[in-house]
């Protein structure tokens, strides 16, 4: 087992994730004094459903995707466009969008694996840390939110300056066409506005969905953040 102890937490690699328990977990924090340990290493991916069952029950697991402008796929958009961009006159306009949109997660059963403090936590940070400029929503034609983005600065796990995927969302009930075309114009989005080396997105282990948007754009999965709650 390889141990890193950097300044915000605990990096793990080079270990069989298959039998890494809350008691290895615990062993680690208490020695490091560390509330998050970050699982990373090449056969992590193959690892996710053991990291999944290990770790149940109170504790969050956060799951790291990455991809560098190079490895997102090119999507063909829809010949007949649907959606277009919504033009916002300030940021808390954006905001209420953003918050609207998380707000609808609830009905998800992943939503409800993290804790309501977590929760506010994030609509909190999202609102800090909005910007216009890295924000993109996607509306139909009757004005309907289809699709939202936003992106701020943030750090790797290894302390590395990354662009950091704070929410995306996509609605849930749209036909297959506008689904494609969203996923379209978000992939053109996220090569057009990369700013550093590569993008980072955190998805809950639970939240399979997500995890399959990513997948699809191009991401891997790079690390697993594990928080005792």
């Amino acid at each position: 087992m390889k141990i890193e102890n950097s300044k915000r937490h605990l990096l793990v690699s080079e270990v069989d994730f298959e039998v890494f328990s809350k008691t290895d977990f615990q062993a680690l924090s208490n020695k490091y004094e560390k509330k998050t340990i970050v699982l990373h290493d090449e056969n992590l991916n193959r690892s996710l459903n053991a990291i999944k069952e290990n770790f149940k029950d109170d504790y969050f697991v956060q799951l790291g995707f990455t991809a560098c402008k190079n490895y997102i796929a090119h999507m063909n958009e829809s010949i007949n466009a649907s959606l277009v961009e919504k033009n916002y006159k300030n940021s808390a306009s954006a905001f209420e969008d953003i918050k609207n949109t998380y707000t609808q997660c609830r009905n998800h059963e992943w939503f409800n694996y993290i804790p309501e403090a977590i929760h506010l936590e994030n609509i909190s940070y999202l609102e800090r840390e909005l910007s216009l400029s890295r924000t993109l929503t996607l509306i139909d034609s009757s004005n309907q939110v289809n699709a939202v983005l936003m992106i701020f600065n943030s750090l790797f796990f290894t302390d590395e300056p990354v662009d950091q995927i704070g929410w995306v969302w996509i609605k849930s009930d749209i036909s297959k066409e506008l689904r494609m075309e969203a996923h379209a114009k978000l992939s053109s989005w996220f090569k057009e506005n990369l700013r550093k080396k590569f993008y980072q997105a955190g998805v809950h282990i639970e939240n399979s969905r997500s995890q399959k948007f990513f997948q699809k754009m191009g991401f891997k999965v790079k690390c697993a953040h594990i928080t005792k709650r």
